[in-house]
Formats: structure tokens, C-alpha cells, sequence
């Protein structure tokens, strides 16, 4: 309990000797809450205007790494205040533009656990940090979610924004005398529970895969996960008086965390006091890794896959798609990765294969950089007053040209004709484009009319599209 300051006392006398010679970068829990009882004990700099009674949020960089240490005491239903979750953008986003190779988040209540508050409606309720917060963090490209509450040890796939695990690419490296398997540009963040250094462990959460999906409970939960196991701690019984969890005192864990220029490993360590006289051991290893794709060895590819992400990595295109037989595919290059994300092969198989067709699976080989170009798709069109939404994945600038867009109209199942754009204007956001094209005959409203957009444009972006040569 915060609130008590002879809790305090009992951590910094007995430990003070060691603490005088680290360096802390403490967050506040569930614990400390109580106003003042976390800001009051650390010698900490809080972010600009935030509120410091419940706990302190703030970040720092060190060498190459930019760390981010959260306050979930904020706001019991949403975990951050809006505040809080305005500064994550921009603190995160100003660290990149500085220079940061890797972001790591270290927070209390983390979104991803796997026992007794995997469950709680702040982690898996509707406005719970699951649904919240993780999108914000795998849209901001954070790479490392360090969380803690829950007493167990367990590591999460790259989870993406729609909360459904990366494709994983994995390289084994030797790391310390170690072989550890790399996470390849996994363009999502992995979540950590590391386990505890206290005495109070928590058994597996078996109940979330049993119940419905309602109150976060999924069946499926588990596959996210690359190390969900039992708390090792489980082996000695109940705890004396509290059989919803393990004897305390006889686990504890720990983890070395080393950042290279490319590299990030992690090694987990388990002390058990009835093992080997209490020395350390490792239980677990993993590590996450930043390849260029221009610098990726080249392979043989099946297909291309059309990334929707603003950078997307190579995995993206390691995927595989049975749309059409090889010599039918189109070459995906540098002049047509320039259109839509609703790619076309229109006359070759007899169907035009949209982003949805080409997002099906595969087994890639050989796939390099073209260029840097824009993606754009086709969100709304309105048959009646002709006019086209376009949602780019990068904003622009200055608003395109209308002869940068080729149109071509088809209604029912009549013959393609190309359609001169009569306006083109461009949001606030520099995202958004609404292309005007001469209004559908009221006759043949009724009828089904599919746009096919493509746009050749010189100004510079930074998506990537990749060549994909036909074989």
C-alpha cells in the first residue's frame, strides 16, 4: 500500500546499499495510486503539464533507445487520461524524428497478460487498454511493451493494431552464448510480462479460453502468445491460506535487456530458492530485429501482396496469393505500384483482383525495393454525384494535379471506358482526396459501377512498393 510509509521504509532500508549504485527508472502501480505516495519517493521529471497525484509519467533516451514510462493510475474505465495519450503521440513521434531507432514502453497494467487480470475490464472491456492503447502503440511503431500487475511470465507474438498477431520472421543469432531467434522486422510490438521480483506469484488465467468471447474472454487468446506457460512457481502447491494462488517466495524473475544498432535480446532469468542454491538460470530468450529491405537478399517471390502500412517491411510482401497463375499476374514495378491498392489485372483472368483478392496467402521468395511511391485507396464512390474519396497512406502536400489520375468507369457488366475527372481537392490532412467525375446516367444508377483509379505522381513519399519480376 502506497499510503503507508512504513512499506516504504521497509523497501529502502533493505535495499537502499544497492540502490544507491543503480540506476531506477520506476513506474507507478495499482499500489500507488494514493495521492502523492509514488511522486513523493522518486526524484522524477513529469511530463509537461500532467497531473503527478496518482503516479508520474514521463520519458527519457538512452543511447539509441527512447523509453517510455506510463501512469495507468489515471483513469480507472480508459487506463490514460486523454492528456496522457496525447503526450505518447507526440513524445513518440518527436523521439523518431530525433533519431530513435527503438521505442520501448514500460507500463503497469499492460494489455496483453495471461493471468488473473487478463480478464479485467481495463485490460478487455470495451475502452479497455487492449482495444485503446495498443493500436496507438503499434501505429506509432513502438517495438517493446514492458508491463507488469500480473505475476506470471509470458511473451506475446508482434501483436498489429487490429489486435491480431504479425507474420513472424525469424533468424537465429548468438547472443552472450546464446542462441537467440530474431524477430525479423516484425512492424508490431511484442508484449512482456517478465514475471516478479517480490514474493507474490499468480497462477495461469485457464478461464479466458473456456468462456464465451463476452467479457474478454477468446478462445483463440492464447495463440497470440509465443510463451503463455504456467507460473513455474505453480510446482509448490498453494499458497497457506490462499488457494487461488502459488507459495509465495520461491520464484522470482529477471531480464537483461541489450540494444545494438540493429538488435535488440532479451534474456530472462528465473531464480528458484530450492534450485542449484538459488543461482539464476535462464528461462527464456528472444530478440527483435531491424533489417534494411533495400540491403535484404534477394529471392525468388510467387506474388506480391499490396501493403496498406505507410512503410511497410519486407515480411509484408512475404506472404503469398493464389489469385491468379503466375504468367497472368501483372509485374508489380515502380510505374504501376504507383496506382491503387485495388491493383488490376482486368482482361488477363477476367476479373480485377482487388487488395481484399490479393491479400489471400503464400510462401514468398525474392522480393526487393522498387521505389518510394504512394498507395492510395478507393474508400467511397458515389454513383450519383460522382464524386471518389481517396485515402493515401502518406499526406501530401500540395493537392494533385488532375491529369495524375487515370479513371475508368464500368457499369454492370458493361465495357471499361475512361472518364475525365471534372475537380480534385485535397483535406486538411493532406490524406484524404475527393476526385469529381462526370455523374452516372440516371438510367444505369441501378446497376453496379466499379472505378478502377490509378495515379502517376512525381512528388516524393515515403511508402515502398516492391518489384516483384514474372517468371
Amino acid at each position: 500500500n502506497g499510503s503507508v510509509e512504513y512499506q516504504w521504509d521497509w523497501l529502502f532500508n533493505n535495499i537502499g546499499p544497492k540502490f544507491l549504485n543503480t540506476t531506477i527508472a520506476p513506474i507507478a502501480g495499482n499500489h500507488d495510486e494514493y495521492a502523492g505516495s509514488f511522486v513523493d519517493h522518486f526524484d522524477l521529471t513529469p511530463a509537461p503539464a500532467s497531473d503527478t497525484t496518482t503516479g508520474v509519467y514521463y520519458s527519457y533516451d538512452y543511447s539509441n533507445t527512447h523509453f517510455v514510462m506510463l501512469n495507468c493510475n489515471e483513469d480507472a474505465a480508459n487506463n490514460l487520461s486523454p492528456t496522457q495519450t496525447a503526450w505518447l503521440t507526440t513524445d513518440v513521434n518527436a523521439a523518431k524524428a530525433k533519431g530513435a531507432k527503438w521505442v520501448i514502453v514500460t507500463m503497469h497494467k499492460g494489455p496483453y497478460s495471461t493471468s488473473n487480470h487478463a480478464t479485467d475490464s481495463d485490460l478487455a472491456g470495451a475502452d479497455g487498454a487492449r482495444k485503446t492503447l495498443s493500436p496507438i502503440f503499434a501505429n506509432l511503431g513502438v517495438d517493446l511493451v514492458l508491463q507488469g500487475h500480473d505475476h506470471i511470465y509470458a511473451r506475446s507474438k508482434p501483436i498489429k493494431a487490429d489486435g491480431t498477431a504479425a507474420l513472424e520472421t525469424l533468424q537465429t543469432g548468438s547472443f552472450q552464448d546464446h542462441n537467440v531467434k530474431y524477430e525479423v522486422n516484425p512492424g508490431a510490438p511484442v508484449y512482456l510480462i517478465p514475471g516478479t521480483a517480490g514474493p507474490k506469484v499468480y497462477y495461469k488465467n485457464k478461464s479466458i479460453t473456456t468462456i464465451s468471447t463476452a467479457n474478454g474472454y477468446d478462445p483463440n487468446f492464447y495463440n497470440l502468445f509465443d510463451v503463455a506457460d504456467e507460473q513455474h512457481a505453480a510446482i509448490y502447491g498453494a499458497a497457506v491460506g490462499d488457494a487461488a494462488r502459488p507459495e509465495r517466495s520461491n520464484i522470482q524473475n529477471f531480464e537483461s535487456i541489450t540494444v545494438d544498432e540493429d538488435k535488440l535480446s532479451v534474456i530472462s532469468y528465473e531464480i528458484d530458492r530450492n534450485r542449484n542454491n538459488a543461482t539464476p538460470y535462464i528461462i527464456d530468450s528472444f530478440g527483435l530485429k531491424k533489417e534494411s529491405c533495400d540491403t535484404a537478399v534477394p529471392v525468388t517471390a510467387k506474388a506480391f501482396r499490396v501493403a496498406a502500412q505507410a512503410v511497410p517491411e519486407c515480411n509484408t510482401a512475404v506472404a503469398t496469393y493464389e489469385a491468379a497463375p503466375i504468367d497472368t499476374q501483372p509485374q508489380i514495378t515502380s510505374a504501376n505500384a504507383l496506382g491503387s491498392l485495388a491493383q488490376t489485372a482486368v482482361g488477363l483472368v477476367k476479373s480485377t483482383w482487388t487488395k481484399d483478392a490479393l491479400q489471400a496467402r503464400i510462401v514468398a521468395k525474392n522480393v526487393k525495393i522498387a521505389t518510394r511511391v504512394v498507395y492510395l485507396n478507393v474508400s467511397t464512390v458515389s454513383a450519383v454525384d460522382g464524386a471518389i474519396t481517396l485515402a493515401y497512406n502518406n499526406a501530401l502536400t500540395v493537392a494533385p494535379a488532375i491529369s495524375a489520375f487515370d479513371v475508368t468507369q464500368t457499369i454492370g457488366t458493361g465495357v471499361a471506358t475512361k472518364v475525365v475527372p471534372t475537380g480534385v481537392d485535397l483535406d486538411s490532412t493532406g490524406k484524404i482526396v475527393t476526385l469529381t467525375v462526370p455523374k452516372v446516367a440516371a438510367t444505369a444508377i441501378t446497376q453496379s459501377v466499379v472505378y478502377t483509379v490509378s495515379y502517376n505522381t512525381a512528388v516524393p513519399l515515403t511508402a515502398k512498393a516492391f518489384s516483384v519480376p514474372l517468371k
